[in-house]
């Protein structure tokens, strides 16, 4: 009866989980389509190839407080980006959940060009389930990806999650294989992503942002979900070496929720 029960938990947390998106609240103001984006620390959580162009060492904090409306599903973020001679080492690390359950990701991946106007690569992570009287499970999954150029404005590229078909638990739960592929188009001050995404055993879901900096070093940001329908939005707010965002989305079943991200350039 214990597995079963573990195995049920399990498999309705994660699904929710998964549901709401990668960590970053660029990424939700953008409606989760950049995933060719490479710009901001939290982008290899989507696509581990999208560092690669950074030259700058990024440290990012994300904090979303209640989940449309749920504090249990409370989640902390934070991500680490660090060019190297050769590649770029990326790391981070997301918790979420309360004392019944509880959840936590650690990410670690590399990333470089590894062909003329090609980006690619890859990371691992060890994910961690905890369910309060029922112990707690581990499981490594690889990701990968890679980005295309084809000029300085266009870029396309693809991101596999879990393409080990890795599972957790007594019950050995598979968690989702995303596949995605999409491209960004950035003439002068406006970027457009748009990104399609198909989970295993789910509907392929479109994911469209668009960014159009302002001047004083101000971003808005609005995007849109398909499956379930889910339109958002954010504002980036940039002083120097440091960034902050704020972003919201509304599910109409769910409710809005909204999160925030704090980036520093070193």
């Amino acid at each position: 009866m214990g597995k079963i029960f573990s195995t049920v938990i399990i498999t309705l947390l994660t699904t929710l989980v998964w549901g709401q998106g990668i960590p970053g609240a660029q990424q939700m103001g953008l409606g989760y389509s950049s995933m060719v984006r490479c710009d901001n620390s939290f982008s290899f959580f989507s696509n581990p190839a999208s560092t690669a162009e950074l030259n700058e060492t990024k440290i990012g904090f994300f904090f979303s407080p209640s989940p449309f409306g749920l504090d249990q599903l409370r989640c902390l973020s934070t991500a680490v980006i660090y060019p190297l001679r050769q590649f770029t080492a990326s790391a981070g690390c997301t918790t979420y959940g309360f004392d019944l359950y509880r959840e936590t990701k650690i990410t670690a991946g590399v990333a470089a060009e590894a062909a003329a106007n090609v980006l690619a690569g890859i990371s691992v992570t060890l994910e961690n389930l905890s369910i309060k009287n029922y112990g707690s499970a581990s499981t490594l999954m690889f990701n990968g990806g890679f980005v295309y150029l084809f000029t300085r404005e266009l870029r396309a590229g693809f991101s596999i999650t879990n393409f080990t078909r890795s599972s957790i638990g007594q019950g050995n739960t598979l968690l989702p294989v995303q596949t995605a592929v999409g491209f960004q188009w950035a003439p002068s001050s406006i970027r457009i992503n748009f990104s399609v995404e198909k989970e295993s055993d789910r509907s392929a879901t479109t994911h469209t942002g668009f960014e159009y900096l302002l001047p004083l070093d101000i971003t808005i940001m609005a995007g849109y979900t398909t499956y379930p329908a889910i339109p958002s939005g954010g504002i980036v707010f940039r002083a120097g070496p440091a960034s902050f965002t704020y972003a919201m989305q509304y599910h109409n079943i769910l409710g809005s929720t909204h999160c925030i991200e704090l980036e520093l350039e070193l």
